[in-house]
């Protein structure tokens, strides 16, 4: 590197600790520096773990209903006896995971049968490889059969078979991530066995693409938003995976003039949603140029 350029390393230690955590804030080692007009600062290198979540609270993902129908709630019948908030816990999940959590729900709240010693369900997500989607399954609920109730269950058979009923909000973003509209699925009611494919690809790993890296002191004119210093491709990477990118040529982004005590990083995904890291070990390499060879 030319003598007036200067290495900056953010790391863990510089995570700032609040409810978003994807802040970190760099002190200037001699407590103060002074950028000049036509300073710039590139990004070098970022290691560190995919670890952010992809359903929680705060992205306001993390929750629907399904509707059960039996002996005394055919049909149309909805009180609180046959509807079931499914809450699903902050975590990183895959559709396969998040199919568990739901049959795990379901067996808390008894709504299945069980032959023997398995556990027979009747909604079911599952990923549909022709059309690279999410699809939800909602088989009908006998009228009769050889599988048992469990014990401690309520409910009867229903008189006519029928499918139970997932409701995605329209306020919330659960739909968002599975690919499913705002509504009933299925919309009516089905005696038979229903299938639904999703409308939209599914957010979960196929969405994420890049990692955004801004930085305060940056005034990148060429970019929303302008403190935009350098994305990070994330494409097939998945949570517990490192993330090791050093870019193949350094793309150097004017600074904002004058004398600071501190810049501050901030990550975000492709859409310009925070992340908020569940590890801290990270390393950060930046390179502020110099317009001038000065300290």
């Amino acid at each position: 590197c030319p003598s007036h350029d200067k290495s900056l390393i953010i790391t863990g230690n510089d995570l700032i600790i609040d409810n978003q955590m994807n802040s970190f804030k760099y002190t200037f080692p001699n407590g103060t520096a002074r950028i000049y007009e036509g300073d710039s600062l590139a990004l070098m290198n970022v290691n560190m773990y995919m670890s952010w979540f992809n359903i929680t609270s705060a992205f306001n993902n993390n929750e629907f209903t399904y509707i059960w129908w039996d002996d005394t709630h055919p049909y149309g019948t909805i009180d609180d006896d046959n509807t079931f908030v499914v809450t699903i816990p902050d975590g990183y999940y895959t559709i396969e995971q998040l199919n568990e959590f739901l049959q795990y729900t379901m067996i808390n709240n008894l709504t299945y049968l069980e032959d023997g010693d398995n556990y027979v369900y009747f909604l079911q997500f599952e990923y549909n490889l022709t059309y690279s989607r999410l699809q939800l399954v909602s088989y009908a609920i006998p009228s009769s059969t050889t599988y048992t109730i469990p014990s401690g269950a309520t409910w009867g058979l229903p008189a006519t078979a029928t499918a139970p009923v997932l409701q995605v909000y329209s306020d919330n973003n659960f739909g968002t991530l599975i690919g499913f509209d705002a509504g009933d699925y299925p919309p009516s009611e089905e005696n038979v066995d229903y299938t639904c494919l999703g409308t939209t690809d599914s957010n979960f790993d196929a969405n994420q693409s890049s990692l955004l890296v801004t930085c305060n002191l940056v005034n990148n004119t060429m970019s929303i938003p302008s403190t935009l210093v350098g994305s990070v491709p994330i494409t097939g990477l998945s949570f517990g995976d490192v993330i090791n990118y050093t870019p193949g040529s350094f793309a150097f982004h004017k600074m904002l003039p004058g004398q600071f005590n501190e810049l501050y990083i901030a990550l975000y995904d492709q859409d310009y949603q925070p992340i908020k890291l569940e590890r801290d070990e990270i390393t950060i390499h930046l390179l502020l140029r110099r317009a001038n060879d000065v300290d």
